[in-house]
């Protein structure tokens, strides 16, 4: 490694952890803003960041799974508030990137600037959070599992314990869709769960 080139290189100086987004605010991880929250940087970003870690037989991105864990949310009896909150559910991943549970679980500093910025985007984007956590934590691992059984090919030795299927054909996972049309999904969807 050539230690002549500093370690802030394509660093922003403003800000400690500031990002450029897709509409050019620049958001800073650390201290996130929620008049810097961007609607439509968070769907585009979530549109283009793949799930698993890039390690699935097709691109398929966070914006596609977290409309199906709103489905998925309503098929069991959600309330409106709760189906909007499972669409969001990941969007903090938006500006820290989908971090691959197995190493997720072992960084609490991650998951808690991960929090933070999802708390900032909630109450930004004046989205529900008394809802049912558990019943969409549930949801979320019934699709992850449904994902992984078509996307991944190892997929049979994660631990899965007794966790079933989601109800989603598994027509719809096969066919992933690209970015541009994963970001249509997901803003259809969240404009159809708005008053």
């Amino acid at each position: 490694m050539d230690e002549s080139i500093p370690n802030d290189v394509g660093i922003y100086t403003k800000g400690k952890g500031a990002i450029s987004t897709h509409s050019g605010v620049m958001f800073d991880v650390f201290d996130p803003k929620p008049e810097l929250v961007v609607r439509e940087d968070i769907i585009h970003a979530l549109s283009n960041i793949c799930r698993f870690g890039g390690h699935v037989k097709k691109f398929y991105s966070v914006a596609q799974h977290s409309v199906y864990v709103a489905w998925e949310v309503e098929k069991l009896g959600g309330s409106k508030d709760c189906i909007l909150a499972a669409l969001w559910h990941d969007a903090g991943e938006a500006y820290v990137g989908d971090m691959c549970r197995p190493i997720k679980r072992h960084m609490p500093e991650y998951c808690a600037l991960e929090t933070k910025i999802k708390s900032t985007i909630f109450q930004a984007l004046n989205l529900p959070t008394e809802v049912d956590w558990n019943l969409i934590k549930h949801v979320d691992n019934l699709v992850c599992h449904t994902e992984a059984k078509v996307l991944m090919r190892d997929y049979a030795t994660w631990a899965w314990g007794n966790l079933g299927f989601a109800n989603i054909p598994l027509a719809r996972l096969s066919d992933a869709m690209r970015p541009e049309l994963a970001n249509l999904f997901f803003d259809d969807h969240d404009k159809d769960l708005r008053p």
